[in-house]
């Protein structure tokens, strides 16, 4: 869903990225209208133009995916072993998805979707329009690593195919702080993350020569942002306690921006905030009660899976427009 853009009101672009499982385009934008229509109902009130931008890339690596589950049917321990439908269901499409991306062919096409999405919409941007940032689970880290990795900064790693290349340098140069002209572009507003794992992969910046690190990238990124905008960058990562892929970030970054990412002049560049969010379904509250089961563990499809629907979110993002 999107709105009709005022020439003479700032537009706030809502940009979505989707993480594992998440086959149908269709159900996609059906999620995210699950958080955008609370958001434009509250925010047009005050005469902001909002505009939704989902990013689909969810068929990518499934060829992939079903030939190896095939594979895996066919063993003949395969009905042997436990938890069945956790492993195909869960395990296999998280690891699945992340393996797939980090690959050569299929991260192309992953970044080339995102690309034929977001950067038609965005690049027509007006003074004063800003981007906000909903990516939910590994399409956190699908979204930061196209942003601020180093590999799509040195041509000599040879991540991808030129083309690829080139179109993740086009992104980047729509955003403020990025690309050859970082003073100008798309202004960052806001990050809210769902579910992610983002501080997982942060283990894989690590090494001189690891062409997936996030810092450099993104330390000049946050720098030539809070000197544009004057304030440091809102930073929501949102947490169901159930979600068994979901990791706090407050501690990491705590340490990780202020060796990595803070100015000579000591002022913060980015405000991270963890926040705890559920839902009141009994089923939930049952497992509250048996958190340090395997059974609960179960439950961590459903909690993960849950982040679309909870009014805490789009509230925190109101609220963060607002300010």
């Amino acid at each position: 869903m999107t709105t009709s853009i005022s020439t003479s009101t700032p537009t706030d672009y809502v940009l979505f990225v989707h993480g594992v499982k998440s086959r149908s385009e269709t159900e996609f934008r059906k999620s995210t209208e699950s958080i955008f229509n609370p958001i434009n109902a509250q925010l047009k009130k005050t005469g902001r133009n909002l505009v939704s931008v989902p990013c689909f890339w969810g068929d990518c690596g499934q060829p992939a995916l079903n030939q190896l589950q095939d594979g895996l049917r066919r063993s003949k321990v395969w009905n042997d072993l436990w938890f069945r439908d956790f492993r195909e269901q869960e395990i296999l499409n998280f690891v699945g998805d992340g393996a797939l991306y980090l690959s050569r062919s299929i991260g192309a096409e992953v970044v080339n979707c995102i690309y034929n999405t977001a950067l038609t919409l965005l690049k027509n941007v007006s003074p004063g329009d800003r981007l906000h940032l909903v990516t939910h689970s590994w399409g956190t880290v699908i979204l930061l690593d196209i942003l601020f990795a180093k590999r799509w900064s040195n041509q000599d790693f040879k991540a991808v195919d030129p083309k690829t290349w080139e179109n993740v340098q086009q992104i980047r140069n729509a955003l403020f702080g990025l690309g050859d002209n970082p003073g100008i572009g798309l202004k960052l507003g806001s990050i809210h993350t769902m579910g992610s794992p983002v501080a997982l992969f942060n283990l894989m910046n690590t090494g001189e020569l690891n062409s997936h690190d996030l810092a450099p990238d993104l330390r000049s990124f946050l720098q030539s942002l809070q000197l544009g905008t004057g304030k440091a960058l809102p930073w929501n990562n949102y947490l169901h306690p159930a979600d068994p892929i979901a990791y706090p970030l407050e501690g990491i970054t705590a340490q990780f921006f202020n060796s990595e990412f803070a100015p000579e002049s000591g002022e913060q560049t980015v405000k991270v905030r963890d926040v705890l969010v559920k839902t009141n379904a009994w089923s939930e509250k049952l497992m509250a009660i048996s958190k340090s089961t395997f059974i609960s563990i179960l439950y961590g499809g459903t909690a993960h899976n849950s982040y679309w629907k909870l009014p805490k979110i789009p509230i925190g993002i109101i609220n963060t427009i607002e300010s």
